[in-house]
């Protein structure tokens, strides 16, 4: 899911079954289906004057440009077996940054569609998650590895240098592959926020690699008694306080204080279907990825599956300079 504005509306974007579903956040309607295919991950880039979203096929695996006003294909990259997609800008140009299933990290020119120098290789597993900001001026991506079909993972989650096209550092992961990554700042520190499959958050300095948060939520098991992984991250300032967001797979939304190290306020449960047994709820939540986006104009803006929900919790948007 992401959001923008969309001819002065206020929007979000969805991955439905084979539609990208734009949702007017100002009355909670549906103002447009485009039909994309099946899609695993998405992301908004500028195309001209008008904001257009780069889809990633679920069967293609391939990075496929839609323009939002008019509702049509405008490109594709030449990009294969692609796993995660992320924007970012360089030089006020917008670039497409890629993770793959052969272990690389590669850059687009948007303009021309063409691959921007070599792929950035050090992973050693598929490159399951990217993530962008702007650090200290420079554009960094940071990139996790997913578990391959032996159960083996990249054990380090890395920090690239976009415009020298080089690692600067890397940190170890917990017990398990990355499951969703964020960027903050804290204490004008750059930070990474790494989400685990068991539910665990980490706090990394980005500088340092040092650690410096470790939370475990609890009660984070599903009927069939497996963990119910964080899905999907983002941070926030809220009533003056650093906060953690973290959407999991069992449809739950927690926030946790950074200065507390503590949850704060209850447990979100987004609706399900009444009418449904226990192990039916479970089973449909475990099919409800809980995803998040920061609203185009604050806000939290939280989807499972067909559900989206637009959380006003008074709060900005926290993180790096904006990517």
């Amino acid at each position: 899911m992401v959001t923008t504005v969309l001819d002065g509306h206020r929007v979000a974007v969805t991955a439905g079954k084979d539609t990208a579903c734009v949702w007017d956040l100002t009355d909670g309607s549906c103002s447009g289906e485009i039909s994309v295919g099946a899609m695993e991950d998405m992301a908004i880039v500028p195309f001209g004057n008008r904001p257009a979203v780069a889809v990633l096929g679920h069967d293609s695996r391939r990075v496929g440009l839609w323009d939002l006003a008019a509702g049509h294909h405008v490109s594709d990259l030449p990009a294969e077996d692609t796993q995660a997609v992320a924007v970012v800008m360089i030089d006020a140009c917008p670039v497409v940054v890629t993770g793959h299933e052969d272990c690389t990290v590669r850059l687009w020119d948007l303009t021309t569609c063409q691959q921007i120098g070599s792929p950035l290789v050090g992973h050693t597993t598929w490159v399951a998650h990217v993530a962008t900001a702007m650090v200290d001026g420079r554009a960094v991506a940071i990139t996790g590895g997913g578990m391959d079909l032996d159960h083996d993972w990249d054990e380090k989650i890395r920090i690239w240098d976009l415009t020298e096209g080089r690692q600067l550092t890397s940190f170890p992961t917990a017990d398990g592959p990355v499951s969703a990554i964020a960027v903050m700042t804290l204490g004008g520190r750059p930070v990474v926020v790494a989400g685990y499959w068991d539910g665990r958050l980490e706090l990394w300095d980005m500088t340092t690699g040092q650690a410096l948060r470790a939370w475990q939520a609890e009660s984070l098991t599903d009927l069939l008694y497996r963990p119910a992984g964080v899905s999907a991250l983002q941070t926030m300032v809220l009533r003056g306080r650093t906060v953690v967001l973290a959407g999991h797979d069992d449809g739950t939304l927690r926030i946790w204080d950074v200065a507390t190290d503590e949850q704060t306020g209850p447990t979100l449960q987004l609706p399900i279907c009444e009418g449904a047994s226990a192990r039916q709820r479970s089973l449909g939540a475990r099919r409800r990825r809980v995803r998040l986006a920061i609203g185009p104009e604050g806000g939290l803006v939280a989807c499972a599956g067909q559900e989206v929900a637009l959380l006003y919790y008074g709060g900005t948007a926290q993180g790096c300079d904006s990517a």
